[in-house]
């Protein structure tokens, strides 16, 4: 999320093999410039077109929606750029936990709204 100022990332809250789960707890997170957004969400496992990638879980969240499918208001959290990468510092140091290897996508165009554990550390492939 580092090198882009729109990008989608994610962590995992919740995972077990892929191979014999039915879905992954994640929290979505969507940079726009400064602002970081992040919701609870989760990845339906029979839904992917392919087979789920633990080392690009980003792939697989949908694009950034304030309104959910039956027009209800999604939960969401604000924070910043500067205080999410001041928390994996503080926790895993300056660059990273090493065995995480997640990086960034460019954001996707938000589509309309229809009508009415621990995280692991994000790696910056910079």
């Amino acid at each position: 999320m580092e090198c882009s100022e729109n990008a989608i990332s994610c962590l995992i809250a919740s995972m077990t093999d892929p191979a014999v789960s039915n879905f992954i707890s994640c929290w979505p997170m969507y940079r726009d410039g400064d602002a970081i957004y992040v919701q609870n969400s989760l990845i339906i496992l029979g839904e992917l077109n392919e087979p789920f990638d633990p080392q690009e879980p980003w792939r697989y969240v949908e694009p950034h929606r304030e309104v959910d499918e039956d027009g209800n208001r999604i939960s969401e959290w604000v924070t910043s750029a500067a205080e999410v990468r001041q928390f994996r510092e503080s926790t895993w140091g300056r660059r990273g936990h090493t065995s995480a290897s997640i990086r960034p996508r460019p954001a996707r165009a938000a589509r309309p709204a229809e009508p009415l554990e621990g995280p692991r550390a994000p790696q910056s492939p910079c």
